[in-house]
């Protein structure tokens, strides 16, 4: 790894998620570790853009072994492609309830999707 890397892993690692604990008590037994890493993982990248629509960017990509590194997950096994397609599926196939500021709920997945590419070890 080169002093460019271990720098940004190191900054990366520094990144704040808040939660807020109606989130955190809604979820803390229905997500695994590795989907609460990756969740907070997903937020850490999360900064208001302009659009019309939601005002964020809504689509995220990162690179796995990037991933791996900074959530303290073993890079170099030969099985984190595996493990961290299982668990974005696992994500992706995850629902919970919201209420929305008019009292109605709604009911959405944690992702809408889920793409990865071996080749390029990318993950989006």
């Amino acid at each position: 790894m080169t002093p460019e890397e271990s720098f940004e892993i190191k900054k990366s690692k520094g990144y704040l998620v808040v939660k807020s604990n109606d989130l955190i008590q809604r979820n803390r037994f229905e997500l695994s570790l590795p989907e609460q890493k990756t969740v907070a993982y997903i937020c850490s990248m999360i900064q208001p853009i302009q659009t019309e629509e939601s005002g964020f960017q809504l689509e995220y990509e990162f690179k796995i072994r990037e991933y791996c590194k900074i959530c303290g997950i073993d890079y170099d096994n030969g099985k984190n492609y595996q493990d961290v397609k299982a668990t974005l599926k696992k994500l992706r196939d995850k629902s919970m309830w919201l209420t929305l500021p008019d009292g109605s709920e709604t009911t959405v997945g944690w992702l809408a999707k889920a793409t990865t590419n071996k080749k390029s070890g990318i993950a989006h």
